[in-house]
């Protein structure tokens, strides 16, 4: 009998002898290794980055995440989840090592309208009924713009958020 025909797939038959240090006399053993295929399990982890928590993940080689809420984040705009490359991650990728994942936001923005209410601004020669400012980050102040707008018979008091309504802000006022 050969070594080939002692096992099947997936064993790996080998002769070994043995040789008593006392005696000298040798014994010869056949020794099996059994290979056995096992799961590999990936650990991914979430840093928010200032968001609210999402639980780490197990997921067996090859599966993808299992399905979560996305983080969320006051003032911001949750844009997706980054590797520690900083290349956007597709939660549909599937899982072949442990990872990271870190939340990339964008601040949220406003742009104010300054409307002339009847007034205008003339600018090389266009006249113009509204301005807009740049976008503006929510919860930092800015300083509202000096009256551009001309009205004849008024006199500029300030900014509101009403057409004729109370004065809110006055010009070069800090507003959030």
């Amino acid at each position: 009998m050969t070594r080939q025909t002692y096992g099947q797939e997936g064993y790996n038959w080998r002769d070994m002898q043995w040789t008593n240090p006392t005696t000298g006399a040798g014994n010869k053993w056949i020794v099996a290794y059994v290979w056995a295929y096992v799961d590999t399990y990936y650990d991914v982890t979430f840093n928010s980055d200032g968001g609210s928590a999402v639980d780490p993940q197990t997921v067996k080689y090859g599966d993808e995440l299992a399905a979560f809420d996305e983080p969320t984040k006051d003032g911001y705009k949750f844009l997706g989840w980054y590797t520690e490359a900083d290349e956007a991650f597709n939660l549909t990728t599937p899982i072949t090592k442990s990872m990271t994942l870190t939340a990339k936001w964008e601040r949220n923005t406003y742009t104010i309208i300054y409307h002339g209410n009847g007034g205008v601004k003339v600018k090389d020669d266009k006249t113009h009924e509204q301005l807009t400012s740049k976008k503006l980050p929510i919860g930092e102040p800015t300083t509202l713009k000096d009256a551009e707008f001309t009205r004849d018979n008024y006199e500029f008091l300030g900014w509101s958020y009403f057409e004729n309504g109370s004065v809110y802000f006055k010009a070069a006022e800090k507003a959030r």
